[in-house]
């Protein structure tokens, strides 16, 4: 949720892509570090390469998008929509961009770290589940 909040304040507070890739990177690392390299590798089956490819082609796409409209590359515009809850709510063409940061940033991070944890000597070593009471 900090994620998210941080994600979408970025156009006109500090935040945006980056920091929030940041963010749920390190959130995702805490569970490696918490349950272990096989036990966390078993659950989240996503390969990072392709994260990093999708944030790059959707932060291509951000920037090709404006040629378009006939605009110089990376042109943004912006609209305004009401939500319910939120009430009025800037909607940018950066969102895009920010989005394939976020992507990007997460795929890069994770994939350093989880190379970095299998060279430990420890990641060989398979988690177990312990039971209550033993």
């Amino acid at each position: 949720m900090i994620s998210a909040y941080i994600f979408l304040r970025g156009h006109n507070m500090p935040g945006g892509g980056f920091i929030a890739g940041l963010i749920t990177a390190v959130a995702l690392i805490l569970q490696y570090i918490a349950s272990g390299m096989s036990w966390t590798q078993d659950r989240i089956s996503i390969r990072y390469h392709n994260v990093i490819g999708l944030g790059l082609l959707f932060a291509l796409i951000a920037g090709a998008g404006s040629f378009a409209f006939g605009y110089p590359f990376l042109t943004s515009t912006f609209d305004y929509v009401y939500w319910p809850v939120v009430g009025k709510f800037e909607v940018a063409s950066a969102l895009v961009f920010d989005l394939g940061v976020y992507l990007t940033v997460i795929g890069a991070t994770l994939l350093a770290l989880t190379s970095v944890g299998r060279l430990s000597p420890h990641s060989a070593i398979k988690s177990t589940n312990y039971k209550e009471g033993s």
